[in-house]
Parts: structure tokens; C-alpha cells; sequence
């Protein structure tokens, strides 16, 4: 290798791992000061796990872990692109002598192991800053019920249900294996070998791996949440987002009654959509040609992607060797979807006064409003 082309391929490298310690500074760093500006305080151990998880992701992690240990990737992202610049450039290491360290592979080499792990930690930063607009002003990193909620269904959270979450472990895990791979100076070093290498190593990992454990668990919490603030959207949401299902809706000509089925892929022998469509057909000429099937007959509905002007139903039957094919012409609908409309009822419910009295005794002293909410 000429001296030309190992100081491109380090100074390659040597940004990458700039990009890759800027991609995790931008994922672990709360946008729009979404997080809490005073910790908050601890709470008791009768409120139970959950408070007391939050409250450490919160108080411990994120406001006290967090600052530490994102100044400690990005100096030991410079550290890693300045040991990699010293084999090139020798005169580095006159500078800092900590970087003369013999190798026992080439530092400079674009290995399958680097490109994997710095492509995952620029990926999960690009994922995670994604969502961050996304959300804008919404984006919080605590759980909590929003006074104004808005369900965001477009860029990352068209495509992953939690994606927020994915970015932060692609995050941890690439940029983490970056410095850990062979021919990173924490390997060739000895650093690791050390008591301090140790503790900082141990440490990151330890709050990072507690973090992705915290994520992990809070994802149903997170589900219930929305849940309650979204209803039947939330839902409706999740089935838009992936062509896994076949949705057919029908609304009578005078717009009061509509039904809405949802045929999941399972329910198929062979079920293939690379992108969701929207198609449009008469009900009574699909009833009609359906009916024309028999019961033990394979039907087979194909959409044309190229020019969605038509479906193609095929019937097949194994016994008599029958084949007919049909072609339905669809309609032109002026709406994408229709909405399920949320509607509300009336409510009575029974409880015995004492305990009703002593429910609102006990919130009298947390808060000044109350809401009741009944549910199914």
C-alpha cells in the first residue's frame, strides 16, 4: 500500500469514527430541552417498580449519567481518530506519546467488523435525530400522559412502531463496538487491561445496557399510555403502517352504516404486497364473481401495481383441473381511508359512597382537579 493510499483510507476511517461519535452525542442528547430541567424527586417503594424505574432513567440516568458519558464517547472518538491518523502521520505521536503503541493489526484497515459497527452507530443517530423531528415539540424522554397528545404516524414511525427506540439501541451497540474491535487503541493499548480502562469501559456499558433494559420494559407502559390518549386511532394507525393486512371497507350510499375487515396475512396461503395500495371496486360485482367459485376452489387476487386500473381474480379447482380468470374494473374513490368515528355513550356506574369519599379525600391533598374516565 502506498503512503497516498493508506493516509486516504486512514483519514477515511478517521472521520467515521468522528461521525460515529457525533451520531451518539446527537442521540443521547434531549431535543428542545425535553428533559426535565430538576429531578425529580424519588419515590416511595409502595408506588412500585415502574415510578421507581422511571425515576432512575430519569434522575439517575439522564440527568446525571447521560452528560458524563456522552463527553466520554466523543473524547475517545477523538482519540480513536487521532491514533488512527498517527500511522500515516508519525508526528502525532511526538505530540502525544500516548498514541505510540505498536499494533498487531493495521489500525488503518476498513475491516468487515468496523464497517458494521460504525455504520449501525451513524445509522441509529440519523434513525434517532429522525424521530426528534418528527415528534418536534412532542418528543419527551419521560412517560407521561401529554396535555395536547398528537399521534405521529409519519417518517420513522411509518415504518417501526417504537423507532425512537431501535435508534438508541443501534446507537449503543455500533458506537460501542467501534472501540472495541481489534486495532482500536483501547484494545491495542492495554487501556482495558487496566483498573481505570476497566471502570470507564464497565461503567458505560453498565449505564447504556441499563438503559436499553429500561426501554425495553417501558414499551408496554408507553402502548397503555397511548392507548388511553388515542384510542381506536392508535390502533388503526399500526395497521396502516405495514401491507400485512387486507382491509376492506364498505359504506352504504347514504353514508350512515359502514363495516371495516381486516384479513390479516396468516389467513392466506401466499400472501405477497411490497407497498400498501388502495384500490377501489363495486361490492355487488366482487360478490358475483366470488360466488361463481366453489367452496374448495383456490382464489387468487392479484392487484396490478403498474397501473392500478383493475383486480384479477383466478380460480383454480385441483379436482375437475378448472381454471377461470376474471377481471374486475375498479373504481375511483376520493378518499384514502375511511376513519372509524369515535363515538361516545353514556355511562352509569354504582360504587359505595365511603369508598368514593375516600378516594376524593386522598386526591383533595395531590391536586386540585379530578377526571374521571370510564372505560369498557
Amino acid at each position: 500500500m502506498t503512503p497516498e493510499h493508506e493516509f486516504l483510507q486512514a483519514s477515511f476511517k478517521a472521520v467515521l469514527v468522528l461521525l460515529s461519535g457525533i451520531a451518539f452525542r446527537f442521540s443521547f442528547t434531549p431535543p428542545n430541552n425535553s428533559g426535565n430541567s430538576v429531578s425529580p424527586p424519588r419515590p416511595p417503594l409502595s408506588e412500585g417498580f415502574t415510578a421507581l424505574r422511571e425515576w432512575f432513567m430519569m434522575a439517575v440516568l439522564l440527568d446525571r449519567a447521560y452528560p458524563i458519558e456522552r463527553i466520554f464517547c466523543l473524547v475517545a472518538a477523538i482519540n480513536e481518530a487521532l491514533f488512527i491518523l498517527s500511522t500515516p502521520i508519525p508526528s502525532i505521536r511526538d505530540v502525544l506519546p500516548h498514541l505510540n503503541v505498536s499494533t498487531s493489526i493495521n489500525n488503518t484497515s476498513l475491516t468487515p467488523q468496523f464497517i458494521t459497527s460504525v455504520l449501525l452507530s451513524i445509522a441509529g443517530g440519523i434513525f434517532r435525530v429522525a424521530c426528534y423531528r418528527a415528534l418536534g415539540n412532542a418528543f419527551r424522554y419521560d412517560c407521561v400522559p401529554s396535555e395536547s397528545p398528537t399521534l405521529v404516524t409519519h417518517g420513522p414511525y411509518s415504518i417501526v412502531r417504537h423507532p425512537s427506540y431501535v435508534a438508541s439501541w443501534m446507537a449503543v451497540i455500533g458506537s460501542g463496538l467501534v472501540h472495541l474491535i481489534g486495532g482500536s487503541w483501547i484494545i491495542e493499548s492495554g487501556f482495558l487491561n487496566t483498573l481505570i480502562g476497566k471502570a470507564m469501559v464497565y461503567s458505560w456499558w453498565g449505564t447504556f445496557g441499563t438503559a436499553i433494559i429500561g426501554l425495553t420494559m417501558r414499551v408496554g407502559s408507553e402502548d397503555e399510555l397511548m392507548k388511553k390518549q388515542f384510542g381506536r386511532n392508535r390502533q388503526r394507525s399500526c395497521q396502516r403502517r405495514k401491507p400485512d393486512d387486507l382491509c376492506t371497507q364498505a359504506k352504504d350510499t347514504s353514508h350512515i352504516a359502514m363495516v371495516s375487515i381486516f384479513l390479516n396475512q396468516s389467513a392466506f396461503a401466499r400472501y405477497r404486497c411490497h407497498r400498501a395500495i388502495m384500490i377501489g371496486r363495486s361490492i355487488s360485482s366482487f360478490c358475483k364473481l366470488v360466488k361463481a367459485t366453489r367452496g374448495d376452489d383456490k382464489l387468487t387476487l392479484r392487484a396490478r401495481d403498474e397501473v392500478a386500473d383493475a383486480l384479477d381474480l383466478v380460480s383454480e379447482s385441483a379436482k375437475t383441473r378448472r381454471l377461470a380468470s376474471f377481471s374486475l374494473n375498479l373504481l375511483i374513490i376520493d378518499v384514502e381511508k375511511m376513519e372509524i368515528p369515535e363515538v361516545e355513550f353514556d355511562a352509569r356506574v354504582r360504587l359505595y359512597s365511603d369508598e368514593f369519599a375516600s378516594i376524593i379525600k386522598y386526591l383533595n391533598a395531590n391536586g386540585e382537579t379530578i377526571t374521571i374516565v370510564v372505560s369498557e
